[in-house]
């Protein structure tokens, strides 16, 4: 699949593919996988189950993150309220503990019940609860461990300082070999 380009996968379903879902993620155990929006939980109904059940499965694979994300569209978007969402929130810490979480928005669609700003200050506010060192976790260290973020930078910054058989870094090695190119081409 992806894991061959070290690529992340995003599951974006809704709770009655969690079951196939955890097949899916079932066949390829080497590949990260991303959860979006909690699988679209039906909020606004307040039912819990079987959604529940399908995301307890889907967090006893640890390849898999799940993203807070997308909840105030999944309840009433004129009156949902952070205590509609908490025991969903609940579910997904349980299921995936504080090192598979991470914060997202899903702007623009969250304005359709509630701004960018108030989508956020949701997950902020319910992860107040939790210590600090969840809180940095879930507001960006987890997403820095699963997409690499800053590993990339350091392994180009590696790259860009090796060196070559003629002595110059790749830039100036491709540059030097463009220029040859240019020569031995106005030599013809």
């Amino acid at each position: 699949m992806f894991e061959e380009f070290d690529l992340a996968y995003d599951i974006l379903i809704y709770p009655k593919h969690l079951p196939v879902a955890a097949e899916f993620v079932r066949r390829f155990p080497r590949q990260r996988f991303i959860l979006d929006h909690l699988a679209k939980p039906l909020i606004k109904s307040g039912k819990l189950r079987p959604w529940e059940r399908g995301m307890r499965e889907l967090g006893t694979f640890p390849n898999v993150f799940c993203k807070l994300s997308g909840l105030v569209t999944e309840d009433d978007w004129q009156n949902w309220k952070p205590e509609h969402i908490a025991p969903y929130m609940d579910v997904a810490f349980e299921s995936f503990g504080p090192r598979r979480l991470m914060i997202g928005s899903d702007w623009p669609v969250c304005t359709l019940a509630a701004s960018y700003t108030r989508a956020i200050n949701l997950v902020e506010s319910y992860l107040s609860q939790h210590a600090t060192e969840v809180q940095e976790a879930t507001l960006g260290g987890n997403a820095q461990q699963l997409w690499k973020l800053g590993t990339r930078q350091k392994q180009l910054s590696h790259e860009s300082q090796h060196t070559f058989g003629n002595g110059k870094n790749k830039r100036e090695g491709d540059a030097a070999d463009a220029s040859a190119g240019a020569v031995s081409g106005n030599q013809r």
